[in-house]
């Protein structure tokens, strides 16, 4: 693969867009195809773009494809600056587990912190061998109480995204 296809691929792979907060890969679609084709947003923030034909009694196309990657929203702001997460689409949570997420603020202000959980030589054994529930998961964020949290703009209802990076995979 060329670097610009491969550029664009790791643009749109860390991008952050949980459903209901898709704007940052609206426009990042919007820039790479504004220069060929007609953009409009829908009320609903679908981007669409169109690309009209030149020949008459041609097929009409079309290519309709997702934008939006599951997350969480913060459901609670604990007393020790723990955030407690709501999902927003399906999560199996033995994968969330040490991963770093973007929390970011009604401002678009963004903030690393990393998921917790109750470390498992605490747990009896039973519970050990349980797959985790949502409401057993935190995310640290490195600060020592609520008010940091508050501090940093951060509220409930604000959205969180995985962060991963982009990479190549062995055999290119």
């Amino acid at each position: 693969m060329d670097k610009q296809k491969l550029d664009l691929l790791k643009r749109l792979s860390e991008v952050d867009g949980i459903s209901g907060d898709e704007k940052e890969v609206a426009q990042l679609v919007k820039g790479e195809l504004e220069s060929f084709t007609e953009i409009t947003f829908d009320n609903l923030g679908s981007l669409i773009a169109t690309l009209p034909g030149t020949e008459k009694e041609a097929p009409v196309v079309m290519l309709s494809a997702h934008m939006d990657e599951v997350g969480f929203v913060v459901k609670a702001i604990e007393k020790g600056g723990y955030l407690r997460l709501h999902n927003v689409g399906g999560w199996w949570p033995h994968v969330t587990l040490a991963q770093e997420w973007t929390v970011k603020t009604r401002s678009g202000q963004k903030y690393i912190a990393v998921t917790g959980a109750q470390p498992p030589h605490g747990m009896p054994p039973e519970q050990r061998n349980k797959v985790l529930e949502i409401k057993d998961l935190y995310l640290d964020l490195g600060v020592k109480d609520k008010d940091a949290v508050l501090a940093l703009g951060i509220q409930v209802g604000d959205t969180v995204a995985p962060k991963q990076s982009f990479r190549v995979m062995n055999d290119g």
